[in-house]
C-alpha cells in the first residue's frame, strides 16, 4: 500500500495515463497539480518516481527537451489497478465513519438503558 505522498503523485500520474497506458508528462506539470496543502520538494517527487518504478505502476523514460524534463510513462497491470486501490481506501474510510456513527448511537442508546434501570 502507497503512502499519502506516493498517492498523490500516483494519482496524478493515472490520471493523465488511464485513458491510454502510456503518456508524457513535464516535471513541471506534476508539481503544479499537487494540492498545496501537500508540501512536496522537487527531490521528494523524482524519489517517488523511482520508487513507484521500482514497484512496478510504471516503466519511465526521462528526457529533457528545451531544458525541461519530460517523463515518459507507460502503466503496468499494477498502476492499471490503481483505481481499484483508490475505491478500496474511499471503501475504508466510509466503513470507518459508519461504525463510529454507530458506536455513538450505540453509547447513547446504552446510556438511556443504564438510567432507566438504575433510576439516576
Amino acid at each position: 500500500m502507497l503512502n499519502k505522498k506516493e498517492s498523490v503523485v500516483m494519482e496524478i500520474i493515472f490520471n493523465e495515463c488511464k485513458e491510454k497506458k502510456s503518456c508524457l508528462i513535464k516535471q513541471s506539470d506534476i508539481l503544479k497539480k499537487i494540492s498545496f496543502s501537500k508540501e512536496f520538494s522537487l527531490d521528494e517527487v523524482i524519489g517517488i518516481i523511482k520508487t513507484l518504478e521500482v514497484d512496478d505502476y510504471f516503466d519511465v523514460i526521462e528526457t529533457v527537451k528545451d531544458g525541461e524534463i519530460i517523463y515518459c510513462f507507460n502503466l503496468h497491470l499494477k498502476g492499471e489497478a490503481f483505481e481499484r486501490e483508490i475505491e478500496n481506501k474511499k471503501r475504508a474510510i466510509r466503513f470507518k465513519i459508519i461504525m463510529t456513527v454507530l458506536g455513538a448511537v450505540g453509547s447513547v442508546a446504552l446510556t438511556f438503558v443504564l438510567k432507566s434501570i438504575f433510576k439516576f
